[in-house]
């Protein structure tokens, strides 16, 4: 970690419409319970990691995860069935907060 004076630019959380909700909603359907998605940052990733908010074990990659994707990290994605790259982070307010909350 390097000190700074300010905080990095934050990713701000993208509008989903009707047809991002109806791909999330078909997406989600073919993701089976512990399975290892990839997603980007946007309306259409969000509304999957809306649709998925059932599924269990998930593990996940990508570049960039936005709040949709924090958020999925406190429920069904645990990465638990990853065997590489388990690590994970995440940067605005709320991924630091979430990457600096001590573990038990």
């Amino acid at each position: 970690m390097v000190g700074v004076a300010t905080l990095p630019p934050e990713l701000k959380p993208a509008m989903t419409d009707e047809v991002a909700e109806t791909i999330g909603e078909r997406v989600a359907a073919m993701v089976p319970d512990g399975a290892c998605i990839q997603t980007g940052i946007g309306a259409i990733p969000q509304a999957i990691l809306g649709a998925l908010a059932d599924h269990n074990d998930l593990g996940m990659h990508g570049g960039l995860i936005d709040d949709a994707g924090l958020r999925s990290f406190s429920g069904g994605i645990t990465g638990s069935k990853k065997s590489i790259d388990r690590g994970f982070h995440h940067w605005n307010r709320n991924g630091h907060a979430w990457f600096m909350k001590p573990r038990g």
